[in-house]
């Protein structure tokens, strides 16, 4: 046995002073009566009891001894060899699992989570200078909360600091660098690890003295949890509209019974579709949602795309993992695409271009354009002219759509009243437009390149008349052009509906941002790191609620400015504002399966391959290993205090004094 506090035992010196107390006697007090018949035969009988009185006395002193000895002993901190952690020298590494499924709800209400914080301070509470321990959060990446120490008091409060994440991630991790912490201590050396599940654990280094301990807790036994999720949720903008999106959530039953209920999609706030679900056990579904409203007349858009799973009450009740019910997308407004249009007077273009809202367009006339003015564009359209000495091997960096004239050599005569022969539906130049009443007076006669690679340009004639192209489209690293060998005037589609269904497609083909990859810019999960740019400003506290922003701005005490990284550990939507005060929203999901699957095989795997024992072995045993956590002080405590109600008892009931 080892005392980790001996000077506690000083107080042995009161032992004397509790025997001086019972050995003085009373100092009865005279009192006149008027007859002593009645009291001889009180004093007769008290005579007759004087051995059992100081018997009585006797046993209360040595009651009384009992508590004082066992209040002493607890405080002098006794170890036993058969309570964990008794050996001296021994270095003790506490993993407490802080990932995203321990704040699943337990079968009695409370959580995961604050059932593991229990085991972990029961050997927190055992530190000593004797016996050193650390505290270890495994969340996204391990985190060390306190080192090795022997306070104890500085333990709990780290384990206050500890909060389940919404991150998913990998316990082992955790695990080697606590390993990896006890590699150079002498002494015994053990790594405890309190989690839900039994994890995959890493072989121990040949030679290796460090013991690896997973203690389940008791909700990894309490059978199976029912929970159904969201498991994606992602948007991208439709490849010929980019001011539309498709929206896919994906969504799965983790539990053991069908589930049924509402995927409730929200944009901006407000609900934008409903779809039903009815899931069999194990049972996965992806919906795709008809596309997104345009953003663009909306006023202040934020992009939040919020999909919820509305369950009905009783379902709800029994889900115990919330976090998956809600996921979050950002879709941002479309960016504006800078035009620049060269024409000497097409107001059938000029009209299309200004009720586009995304389009910004600067015009001249043919004889004032430069080339050099094309590299500051998004686009530009050549309205019946090309500058002198343009090829198209030798085009100047820009993206281009010409109409009626193109850099390509014509043949004489042109082509008078072509027909529209082959039309190749799948081109994105021709989503959504109808070319069959459109009649053409005249065209340009060119030929496609006799090589397809002619100068690195991929060449394709979505609209042919017969061999002849009517519409070109040519592709090659970093430039995009489009052309009709037809102008405005020289046919009557300007007067139809594909007109500007044709110009519209035309302009995003050249435009050769990649609005999907903005889009998927703005959604990580949670755990990972997202840099912060110089002067960005990043607002740590996670919206979900749509509401107005604050107006003082961004709080100081919530945000952190770059450069940077940023880690988030919320799900949410997070605010970030550019030096120059533009803002953007990223949204934070967990977006891990195994967060959710909260019924996966683990707690199994920490079973025993020896015979299981008869059933009260094994609940002896059980019992047992739940009574060794604790240190022995504890029990002396609640010794002493089962002896001081045993005393008062027989006080009242005049068994001792």
């Amino acid at each position: 046995m080892t005392l980790l506090n001996p000077l506690a035992l000083a107080f042995a010196a009161l032992v004397p002073l509790i025997v001086v107390l019972y050995l003085l006697k009373l100092r009865r007090q005279p009192a006149s009566v008027s007859t002593l018949m009645f009291w001889q035969r009180v004093t007769a009988d008290h005579r007759r009891r004087a051995l059992f009185q100081r018997l009585r006395q006797i046993l209360s002193l040595l009651l009384q001894l009992l508590i004082f000895g066992l209040l002493l002993f607890a405080l002098a901190r006794p170890e036993l060899a058969s309570f964990r952690g008794a050996e001296a020298g021994l270095s003790t590494v506490v993993v407490l699992d802080a990932r995203a499924r321990m704040q699943a709800r337990t079968a009695d209400g409370g959580t995961r989570f604050a059932q593991a914080r229990r085991v972990a301070e029961s050997y927190l509470n055992r530190a000593s200078p004797r016996q050193p321990v650390a505290l270890l959060a495994a969340e996204s990446a391990p985190r060390v909360v306190v080192g090795l120490t022997g306070e104890e008091r500085a333990l709990l409060a780290g384990l206050e600091d500890i909060h389940p994440a919404d991150a998913g991630g990998r316990i082992e991790d955790a695990v080697r660098l606590a390993a990896d912490l006890l590699a150079a201590r002498p002494g015994g050396k053990r790594v405890i690890v309190v989690t839900d599940h039994a994890p995959d654990l890493p072989k121990p280094k040949e030679g290796s003295a460090v013991q690896i301990e997973t203690h389940l807790i008791p909700a990894a036994n309490e059978g199976p949890r029912e929970n159904v999720g969201i498991t994606s949720l992602t948007a991208r903008p439709l490849p010929n509209s980019p001011e539309t999106d498709e929206v896919l959530v994906e969504i799965e039953n983790f539990g053991a019974r069908r589930q049924a209920g509402n995927v409730e999609l929200s944009f901006e706030g407000q609900l934008l579709d409903v779809k039903p679900f009815d899931l069999a056990p194990g049972e996965r579904r992806a919906d795709v949602y008809p596309a997104l409203v345009s953003r663009a007349r909306i006023a202040n858009p934020r992009g939040w795309l919020t999909a919820h799973l509305d369950l009905p009450a009783d379902e709800k009740a029994a889900d115990a993992y919330a976090p998956d019910d809600d996921a979050y997308a950002v879709v941002p407004p479309p960016r504006p695409l800078r035009v620049l249009l060269g024409t000497k007077g097409n107001w059938f273009l000029e009209s299309l271009l200004k009720a586009d809202d995304r389009v910004r367009f600067d015009q001249l006339e043919p004889g004032v354009f430069q080339s050099a003015q094309a590299a500051g564009f998004d686009a530009v359209i050549l309205d019946d002219f090309v500058p002198d000495g343009w090829t198209a091997d030798a085009l100047p960096k820009g993206n281009y759509l010409f109409l009626g004239k193109g850099p390509f050599a014509e043949e004489t005569p042109a082509l008078e009243h072509p027909p529209i022969t082959d039309v190749d539906a799948g081109s994105s130049l021709l989503y959504l437009v109808s070319l069959r009443e459109v009649t053409i007076l005249r065209a340009r006669a060119w030929s496609l390149p006799n090589d397809p690679d002619s100068a690195a340009w991929r060449w394709a004639a979505p609209v042919r008349s017969l061999d002849r192209p009517l519409v070109l489209t040519g592709e090659r690293k970093g430039q995009r052009l489009v052309a009709l060998a037809f102008g405005a005037s020289d046919s009557d589609l300007p007067l139809r509906v594909a007109f500007p269904l044709l110009i519209h497609n035309a302009l995003q083909f050249v435009d050769n941002r990649d609005e999907a990859a903005d889009v998927t810019g703005r959604s990580v999960r949670a755990g990972e790191t997202t840099t912060l740019a110089p002067g960005e400003t990043l607002w740590t506290r996670p919206q979900m609620a749509y509401q107005p922003l604050p107006a003082g701005g961004i709080p100081d005490a919530e945000r952190t400015v770059g450069p940077g990284v940023f880690q988030p550990v919320r799900n949410g939507y997070y605010l970030r504002r550019s030096a120059d005060g533009t803002d953007a929203w990223l949204a934070v999901n967990t977006g891990d399966r195994t967060m959710s699957a909260l019924n996966a095989p683990g707690a199994a795997a920490a079973a025993s391959s020896e015979p299981a024992p008869a059933p009260t072995a094994a609940r002896l045993a059980g019992w047992w290993e739940a009574a060794r956590v604790w240190p022995p002080w504890v029990y002396l405590a609640l010794m002493a205090f089962a002896l001081c109600a045993l005393e008062w008892w027989g006080f009242h009931r005049r068994r001792t004094e």
